[in-house]
Order: structure tokens, then sequence, then C-alpha cells
């Protein structure tokens, strides 16, 4: 796979961890949206596209103004790759810190 192809699939599971979290619902009541501020992906061998893969999404860390979640994609249980995305939360113009979304 191409190195785009990971970042692809990371956006693809956010999404379904905010999903599986009950998370979504909160931020489509609240007007809250999210924004990749930066990523970052440690390779540790190549995936081949078509390969079935599994995709583990988890928050690591949180401050005050960004939290930083996990995707460790692995092959028949062997880690792969490992991508950490900063994400900031907003509403308008403002930065949501989130603890109040997630640390709770």
């Amino acid at each position: 796979m191409k190195s785009d192809k990971y970042f692809q699939l990371v956006e693809a599971a956010q999404f379904d961890f905010m999903i599986k979290t009950g998370l979504l619902g909160m931020f489509l009541r609240n007007g809250y949206r999210f924004v990749n501020a930066s990523q970052l992906i440690k390779f540790s061998r190549p995936i081949r596209i078509f390969t079935k893969l599994e995709i583990e999404t988890g928050i690591a860390y949180w401050d005050d103004k960004c939290a930083y979640f996990e995707h460790v994609f692995s092959v028949r249980g062997e880690k792969y790759a490992r991508v950490f995305v900063k994400v900031k939360f907003k509403k308008g113009g403002k930065t949501i810190d989130p603890a109040h979304l997630v640390g709770q």
C-alpha cells in the first residue's frame, strides 16, 4: 500500500471510533467538529495491496488543546504500522478542551 492509503484508512477508523464510542452523537448535538492538526506514521513492514488488515484505534493521550489518536495496523496479529494523529476539537472558531469530551 502507498503511504496515502494509510492516512485514508485512519480517517475512516477515527470516524468508526467516534460512532462506536458515542462521541459522534455528542458532536452532532453540540455542533462540535474535529480537525486533524498533524499525523505521524511509523512503518514496521509494508502491507501489500488487498491484504486483509485490522486497525485498532484509541486515544493515547490528551492535553488542554489536543487529543492524540493512536491507530495500529495489524495483519494476522502482527503489527505493521502505527499512526498517531493530533486532533483539535472545535466549535466555531473556539478550541474545546478534550477533557470535556473524552476525559470523562
